[in-house]
């Protein structure tokens, strides 16, 4: 337990740097996000064969990356794809990926594994060659590329990383380097999750029954609203929910480029939302949380089994 808080001391003060801290009320957040409208934001994605990322047979097998001029998300703007902005190669399968795979294939009761590499690698779409497949040092250093690139055509001269579920996807590139023996590089990276939260979820529950409740928000309502096998109702942040949501286009599942565009498109459309209905009501926002290190498996000493 203390090695691993340790380990997040120093993920969280060396490397790609995980916010943790995000401001209670709505409009302190668009002042922050407008003071970075100079930076260029580059929302990015992973696939891997499992969670357990720090497992030797877990492995990151994809990196996408798209990035946006986000115009500090002022209103009537919209994110921005700057050209040249896409990053997306998929990564060779190591040596004991491949072990592991061939071990779960040959096992006669295939539900002794809840996630089977096989399963996974069909579920991300990674059999598609609609990108290069590379060893692992060689995409690390076209993507430290593609970074130093964005950070150049940034008008301030640097950028903001954010990913949905952030901590996940540290967890991942982290490893990675460790593996290849190679620092990560220092950036700043925000979680999409984090307005969704913080701001969205207290906004849809204002909203929901509410006298003043448009069709927009009842259709936002329902899609995220679901019930488990216990018959208790609880509000989704999964992104296909939110997609339908605010009737966006499914670009592709778990496929890590089609989830950073989708990504981008439902945090625009939160921000927008909330930002309408906060200019008319008053929302308490005291309430809410978020635990920006959650989302991640090791996260308090939970160590995932694949």
């Amino acid at each position: 337990m203390k090695l691993l808080i340790e380990n997040w001391r120093r993920f969280l003060g060396e490397g790609l740097k995980i916010k943790t801290e995000y401001p209670q009320e709505f409009t302190q957040f668009l002042s922050e996000v407008e003071s970075h409208k100079d930076d260029v934001w580059v929302m990015f994605d992973t696939e891997t064969t499992g969670l357990g990322y720090k497992l030797d047979f877990v492995q990151i097998t994809q990196i996408a990356c798209v990035a946006y001029n986000t115009n500090g998300f002022v209103e009537g703007t919209s994110p921005e794809p700057i050209k040249g902005g896409i990053f997306n190669l998929k990564v060779k399968l190591q040596d004991s990926t491949l072990s592991m795979k061939d071990m779960q294939d040959k096992e006669p009761d295939k539900t002794k594994y809840r996630f089977p590499i096989s399963r996974i690698l069909k579920m991300t779409n990674y059999e598609k060659k609609t990108v290069p497949f590379l060893e692992p040092v060689e995409v690390i250093t076209q993507f430290e590329e593609y970074l130093q690139k964005m950070s150049q055509s940034s008008p301030s001269g640097k950028i903001i990383l954010i990913a949905k579920n952030s901590p996940f996807d540290v967890g991942v590139i982290h490893a990675c380097y460790e593996r290849i023996n190679r620092a990560p590089p220092n950036y700043d990276v925000w979680d999409s999750g984090a307005p969704v939260f913080r701001y969205f979820l207290p906004v849809v529950e204002t909203m929901n029954n509410h006298p003043e409740a448009t069709e927009e928000d009842r259709r936002i309502s329902k899609a995220i609203t679901k019930t488990d096998k216990q018959g208790k109702t609880r509000l989704s942040t999964s992104l296909g929910d939110l997609i339908v949501a605010f009737d966006i286009e499914d670009k592709g599942w778990h496929e890590a480029l089609a989830d950073v565009k989708m990504s981008m498109d439902v945090l625009e459309n939160v921000v927008n939302y909330v930002r309408r209905i906060v200019s008319k009501k008053d929302i308490d926002f005291s309430k809410t949380k978020f635990d920006a290190m959650a989302g991640d498996p090791y996260y308090g000493g939970r160590v995932p089994e694949d």
